[in-house]
């Protein structure tokens, strides 16, 4: 085997490294996502209102934050969080990772929920009540 520098293995390292940190990250988002009651997979489009991104968007960064710094005192990490928030960097992130998402055609959205009126069964409730009873 021949000698080799360090520098050779950037892209494996690279790839390797970025797999481990990303996987982290889209699991905060999933199960944020499903703490929320919404659905993770093939849609039309996304479908969750400002309170879910951000919720979702302070998932993922503290994940990040977890990740990259273990050790940091969870004060500061609280910190750091509400900075995140407030300056955009945390919805940056969720933007940008849900924006690959749907490029996979993969987006968070609501369970569709049907209803008699979706199937045209749509019944006017006060003539049930006039109504006589059949024979």
């Amino acid at each position: 085997m021949t000698p080799s520098r360090l520098t050779d293995h950037a892209a494996f390292v690279f790839e390797r490294c970025n797999y481990d940190y990303f996987v982290n990250l889209l699991k905060a988002i999933e199960t944020s996502a499903r703490d929320l009651g919404l659905e993770v997979g093939p849609a039309m489009c996304s479908a969750y209102d400002e309170a879910d991104f951000l919720t979702m968007a302070a998932a993922v960064n503290q994940a990040r934050r977890a990740y990259l710094s273990p050790t940091l005192d969870p004060e500061i990490a609280a910190r750091s969080l509400k900075n995140d928030m407030e300056d955009g960097y945390a919805q940056m992130w969720l933007t940008s990772i849900l924006s690959a998402l749907q490029d996979r055609g993969i987006y968070l959205h609501r369970p569709m929920r049907h209803t008699d009126a979706d199937f045209g069964l749509a019944i006017d409730p006060a003539v049930i009540a006039t109504s006589p009873p059949s024979p």
